[in-house]
């Protein structure tokens, strides 16, 4: 007899692409590299001036996936705290700001975020 994690299937989402949406070309840009994104793929996918992006590692670790971040929605608090407690790790004693120690605090539970 079958118990209930026998019978449970996993679903695995593969993406293969058999042709490139379009063609781009990375150029250097003061210290740092700069990809162009054609405005027909930036009108597609709501990509627009200061938007900020993630880079994904594909899974097969030779090249990556780019897509927009998303912030949690405002009514979402948990990933609001887990967004905040990211954050927090990102400080450092040499950040302006830092001086007062209770200004980092870890949010308690139903805080909500206005």
């Amino acid at each position: 007899m079958m118990n209930n994690k026998q019978k449970e299937s996993k679903v695995v989402h593969v993406r293969v692409a058999t042709e490139p949406l379009a063609r781009g070309v990375i150029k250097t840009w003061g210290n740092s590299l700069a990809m162009r994104i054609p405005a027909d793929i930036a009108k597609m996918y709501k990509i627009a001036d200061g938007v900020e992006i993630d880079f994904l590692p594909s899974e097969t670790g030779n090249g990556f996936f780019v897509q927009p971040h998303v912030y949690p929605q405002a009514d979402d608090q948990e990933g609001l705290r887990a967004f905040y407690l990211s954050l927090v790790a990102q400080v450092t004693p040499d950040m302006k700001g830092h001086e007062e120690e209770d200004a980092l605090w870890e949010p308690m539970g139903d805080e909500m975020i206005e």
